[in-house]
């Protein structure tokens, strides 16, 4: 081992109300010295990352300078340092990691070089006292949640390519720049006084809970450059009356407004949450260009009794159609190839279901609950069973239930 003394190339300064004895100093440094507050750790020259958790809890830290030997900051690296005041990146970081910096609750501002062209998710989130951040257009790839709950922000927060945080009571009328391809996960979330949104048509790109909770949310354009829309993006909208959509995605379905409804073609997906809860729907019909139907799509539809999945769809996510208590048969088309986890879970009147041999999976807790399952024909195609798949459907044939402890020992445990 090299040791450079004072080099900035490897040496890392700090500022604490004790000395910092962890495994990543004990591990990664020549000399660890500490004095009045102030402490220098002397890294070996093969370290070129603050590693997974390397300072987490440390919550006597204030402050830090991280050497230009560094050029990656991994995930949890700085977790839960409550008393971590401010930062140093240099420009020598390319990549911060997922919740590298989260629950730094005195954390208030802190400067990332353009070198940097990654940010992973959740990586400043739940940090209440910041009140300043740049993330600079070097960086292309940055997480959901990256802000969260940084409630000390008082501007939006993007570059040219990503809108990542909105404040709430920052305005109620906001248009997206144009240029901006993404809007990042939470960037809108919970911004209770937005009543109205413009997207231009340069974002390509919602991703999830962006806009969840933002219960005054009255008006959206929603432009069809928009190709993808995640999970819960408009979850607990409460306040659109009017179905949301574009010509590729269907976001959000209103609770009341009617109990019948034809998703309209040329839809290709339904973003997750787009359905949940709205008890008053009896019956969808799904347009034959449809290819996913999202996670807790349809969940809580306690009213609704009829649907048609079209060949198209390939995917049919987690807790689709959960706790759809008046769903009493449901044919699952050839496209299908995997019946993902708590899709079915909860439907307590489904009587019959069509299983294609397609389907190689059943996913843990699909059909739990299904307690007036009685016709389901399990083809030979399917070769694993999750656990409790068929917990509780204790309507299920004898010879049902022998074929499927056959395939798995704990498809009926919970």
């Amino acid at each position: 081992m090299n040791v450079k003394g004072t080099n900035k190339a490897n040496l890392l300064l700090y500022e604490a109300d004790e000395k910092l004895n962890n495994d990543w100093i004990n591990k990664n440094a020549i000399s660890h010295d500490f004095s009045h507050s102030k402490g220098t750790v002397i890294l070996d020259d093969a370290v070129t990352e603050i590693g997974f958790k390397a300072f987490s809890y440390c919550t006597a830290l204030k402050t830090i300078a991280i050497p230009d030997s560094i050029n990656k900051i991994d995930v949890w690296a700085f977790w839960y340092c409550t008393a971590l005041e401010s930062v140093v990146i240099p420009d020598s970081v390319i990549r911060i990691g997922v919740w590298a910096f989260m629950n730094c609750y005195s954390l208030t501002s802190i400067v990332i070089p353009d070198s940097v062209t990654e940010i992973g998710n959740g990586a400043f989130q739940n940090c209440p006292a910041l009140t300043s951040i740049v993330i600079p257009d070097s960086v292309t790839e940055i997480g959901n949640g990256v802000l969260k709950n940084c409630i000390a922000l008082t501007k939006p927060v993007f570059n040219a390519s990503c809108f990542v945080y909105f404040p709430e009571g920052y305005a109620s009328t906001y248009k997206i720049p144009d240029g901006i391809k993404r809007i990042a996960g939470h960037a809108f979330e919970n911004c209770e006084s937005l009543i109205s949104i413009v997207i231009p048509d340069s974002v390509t790109k919602i991703e999830e809970e962006t806009f969840k909770g933002c219960s005054a949310l009255e008006s959206v354009l929603l432009p069809d450059s928009v190709t993808v829309i995640e999970d819960g993006a408009f979850e607990g909208c409460s306040a659109l009356k009017e179905p949301l959509y574009n010509a590729n995605c269907f976001a959000h379905f209103p609770n009341g407004y009617a109990s019948e409804y034809a998703i309209p073609s040329g839809i290709k997906q339904i973003a997750g949450y787009a359905f949940k809860d709205c008890k008053s729907l009896t019956s969808i019909i799904i347009p034959d260009s449809l290819k996913k139907i999202g996670i807790a799509t349809f969940a809580g539809c306690t009213s609704l009794t009829s649907i048609v999945i079209q060949d198209s769809v390939t995917e049919i996510s987690f807790c689709a159609f959960e706790g759809c208590t008046a769903l009493k048969s449901i044919v699952i088309p050839n496209s299908v190839k995997e019946i993902e986890s708590a899709a079915f879970d909860g439907c307590t009147s489904l009587v019959s279901i069509n299983i294609p041999d397609t389907v190689t999976e059943i996913c843990e807790y699909a059909f739990e609950g299904c307690k007036s399952l009685t016709n389901i024909i399990i083809p030979d195609s399917v070769i694993e069973i999750g656990f409790g798949a068929f917990y509780g459907c204790d309507s299920l044939p004898d010879d049902v239930k022998e074929k499927i402890n056959d395939i798995s020992g704990v498809a009926f445990v919970l």
